[in-house]
């Protein structure tokens, strides 16, 4: 009986801690300079530079550079 009661407080404290630590990754925040290299993304944003493109592909993998330079759609990206 003392098994199975620490095997399960065991199981629900291990459970927690894989919870705080994929949360942490999600909120892993994104350090990048001011250097200001524009790309434009396939979402039709311009990212100032290639590491703030980096962050924003990191929530949205399947996002891509279209080109290097501002987006068509407007200097600073929006649709």
């Amino acid at each position: 009986m003392h098994f199975t009661v620490f095997t399960a407080v065991l199981l629900f404290t291990s459970s927690l801690f894989l919870l705080d630590s994929s949360q942490a990754q999600r909120q892993r925040p994104c350090v990048c300079g001011y250097n200001l290299q524009p790309v434009c993304g396939t979402n039709g944003r311009t990212y100032s530079n290639p590491c703030l493109f980096k962050c924003d592909q990191q929530r949205y993998p399947n996002l891509r550079i279209r080109n290097n330079g501002y987006c068509r759609e407007g200097i600073w990206g929006g649709k």
